[in-house]
């Protein structure tokens, strides 16, 4: 009868024997040659093992290097492993072509399996502008190698111990092309102010902050190469222009015209402004004296005029006027040309040329004989008035006007 003892003829001998059903029939319950439990692997066999009640389970012990723990599971049967920290040290061995681990990423929504190629290296796509890459290198120990390209093979970019790039001195053969497309990049120029290296600073425009140069700076510009140069701009009242030059790199300045006004403040008493003036064939330098009077040699000018003159009347004829504006000196000298009657000369002056008065003494003049007469006064215009001196009696005369000044 099941469940009752068997006795045998020998103490070892005595046992019981248990019995179990598999849902169709009742079997032994078997165990093995150290008293263990035998528990078939096989689903066809009769001692297999079916959880396939909840309330049914098999508990599994590991060890935590004390004492034995029951390893766990969540809700869908999959092992309650606690969160890694940065004590852990996870040692794997894939030994066996076929084994491999599965590394998940997430892309912002669900996680993602990350792929390797046939190397083993991270299958990375191509980064694209709207791509944002954070790097965190907290351990000494830790680095990012990174690549650049010389051309021809890729190398390593090094820095130096501070993790500054390490970067060989350029040459007047470098081309250095910097493409800033990003509102929030930039790139930090430094400059030296003689003893440590300053930010050099733009505008909100990208233009060079530079404060206004002083008496006590001095600029120095060494331009070596034939297609360098420096761009100077200047403002035409509005809008800021090239300042261009010549082939000579003379200033290419416009003629100037009436309507323009030059101010020049020479606050230093060793500048100083060259003005030149030209004698007719070569340009001179315009001289000023200890005070900075314009230093003038009057340039002496001569007048000479022959004047037409008709046979003399009784009533007075007159020459054409000569302007005696700019003269210093000035006479007229006539001839009685006749042979029997005398002239009678007078000069007389006019400040507009149309209303005249006489200037001297009514003179006369035998014939052939010559005399010189002018005024003792200035008014602009001056003329020589002539006629016969007895009436009836004409004559011939000649006139010839001179001045300088």
């Amino acid at each position: 009868m099941p469940g009752m003892p068997i006795y045998q003829d020998s103490p070892e001998n005595l046992k019981n024997q248990i019995f179990a059903t598999n849902g169709s029939a009742v079997i032994n319950v078997q165990a093995d040659s150290t008293g263990r439990l035998k528990v078939a692997t096989d689903s066809a066999s009769p001692l297999a093992v079916d959880v396939d009640e909840t309330v049914n389970s098999i508990t599994v012990y590991g060890n935590d290097g004390t004492d034995n723990q029951l390893i766990k599971t969540n809700t869908s049967g999959q092992l309650d492993i606690r969160p890694l920290t940065v004590s852990d040290t996870v040692s794997v061995n894939i030994t066996q072509a076929d084994d491999s681990i599965t590394v998940y990423g997430n892309d912002g929504t669900d996680n993602q399996v990350i792929k390797t190629n046939t190397s083993g290296q991270l299958d990375i796509r191509p980064l694209t502008s709207s791509d944002t890459v954070n790097v965190d290198i907290s351990q000494t120990t830790d680095s990012i190698t990174v690549y650049g390209n010389d051309g021809t093979d890729n190398q390593v970019i090094k820095t130096n111990t501070s993790g500054q790039l390490d970067i060989r001195p350029l040459t007047v053969s470098d081309t250095v092309s910097v493409n800033v497309t990003q509102a929030d990049d930039s790139i930090t120029v430094y400059g030296n102010d003689g003893t440590d290296n300053q930010v050099i600073k733009t505008n909100t425009s990208g233009q060079l902050d530079i404060r206004p140069l002083t008496v006590s700076d001095t600029v120095s510009v060494n331009i070596t190469q034939a297609d360098d140069s420096i761009t100077v701009y200047g403002n035409d009242g509005t809008d800021n222009k090239i300042i261009k030059t010549n082939t000579s790199g003379q200033l290419d300045i416009r003629p100037l015209t009436s309507s323009d006004t030059v101010n020049v403040d020479i606050s230093q008493a060793t500048d100083s402004i060259a003005v030149y003036g030209s004698d007719g064939t070569d340009n001179h330098v315009l001289l000023t004296d200890a005070t900075g009077t314009l230093q003038v040699k009057n340039a002496i000018t001569f007048t000479n005029a022959t004047l037409t003159t008709s046979a003399t009347t009784d009533s007075y004829q007159y020459t054409t006027q000569q302007e005696i504006a700019q003269l210093t000196t000035y006479q007229f000298f006539v001839k009685n040309t006749g042979d029997t009657n005398n002239v009678t000369v007078v000069v007389e002056l006019s400040p507009n040329g149309t209303d005249w008065v006489i200037d001297s003494d009514e003179r006369q003049v035998n014939p052939g004989a010559a005399t010189i007469i002018t005024s003792s006064k200035f008014l602009r215009y001056i003329r020589l008035g002539y006629k016969s001196t007895s009436t009836g009696a004409s004559t011939a005369i000649s006139a010839i006007f001179q001045g300088q000044g």
